[in-house]
């Protein structure tokens, strides 16, 4: 397996509405080859936030969700996404997220739990070009939050 790095991106948000944080353009997938995304979000001044997602923000569909809200204050979260076409269909996204939440600030244990996968429907290809999102539902009340992701690309022997 070849592993490239696709995008690396981190800041802050304060935004209330839903929007995306970062987006990257992706294509040249083959069929059998993986995205692999990797994120971490940290709560600074808010005990209640929106969901957060992988999203096709080609198609307009949201592809994994990354946590739900919840996350509290100086609470943060990692999760690993995994994304691949399914085997039936060009146009069919499957998923797996494993995710680690920290639910107070400093030093600590992470509790882990896998959110299970997900198959999506999309209108492009998997391999044709679209954008991949790392994107959130903003925050309830206002606040702040720090995020930060990579994505890469696994290329299929």
């Amino acid at each position: 397996v070849v592993v490239s790095r696709l995008a690396s991106n981190s800041g802050t948000s304060t935004t209330t509405a839903a929007h995306n944080l970062d987006t990257v353009a992706i294509s040249g997938l083959a069929a059998g080859d993986k995205l692999l995304i990797i994120a971490e979000l940290q709560q600074i001044t808010q005990n209640s936030t929106g969901n957060w997602y992988i999203r096709n923000e080609t198609d307009g569909v949201n592809i994994a969700i990354i946590t739900e809200a919840g996350i509290s204050a100086t609470g943060s979260f990692i999760t690993e996404v995994r994304l691949a076409q399914a085997q039936a269909s060009a146009t069919e996204v499957i998923s797996l997220a494993l995710h680690g939440l920290r639910t107070t600030g400093g030093a600590g244990a992470y509790t882990g739990s896998i959110a299970g996968g997900s198959r999506t429907a999309v209108t492009t290809s998997y391999q044709g070009a679209w954008t991949l999102a790392f994107r959130s539902d903003g925050q309830i009340a206002g606040g702040t939050h720090q995020w930060r992701w990579s994505v890469y690309r696994l290329i299929a022997a």
